[in-house]
């Protein structure tokens, strides 16, 4: 068992862990992805846990932080930006309130809502509406 093995392909070696650290960060970002959709999908029906994400994903909650952790990502953060998008695309393309947008994607208050899209835009939801609508 101590014995080099003789036979060992340096050029297959290399391969085979190219191939390994491509199928890795795949994983990393399917996780990602499939999350992204569950939290869409759990937005529309006002249950967006990380409890429900994950069972969604046949995880448990902390295999789940695990591997998003492993994409830099934290339930929270990926909650957050899915929430903003979904705000920006109704701002853009809709004429409901700030209050029933907050509303529709579970913010429990407009203030929160507003906090969150400056933080990730750099603008209020009222100033963004008005430079994407020209």
């Amino acid at each position: 068992m101590d014995q080099p093995v003789c036979t060992s392909d340096i050029v297959l070696n290399r391969v085979l862990l190219k191939h390994l650290e491509d199928d890795a960060a795949s994983q990393r970002a399917d996780i990602v992805t499939e999350a992204r959709k569950c939290i869409m999908r759990r937005l529309r029906s006002g249950d967006c846990t990380i409890e429900g994400v994950a069972q969604d994903l046949s995880l448990t909650p902390r295999t789940f932080q695990r591997r998003l952790s492993r994409s830099n990502y934290s339930f929270r953060k990926l909650l957050d930006g899915v929430r903003v998008e979904l705000a920006q695309t109704m701002l853009r393309n809709s004429s409901a309130s700030m209050s029933e947008i907050s509303a529709s994607l579970a913010y429990a208050e407009l203030s929160v809502l507003s906090r969150s899209f400056k933080r990730n835009t750099g603008l209020s939801p009222s100033v963004w509406r008005v430079s994407a609508c020209g």
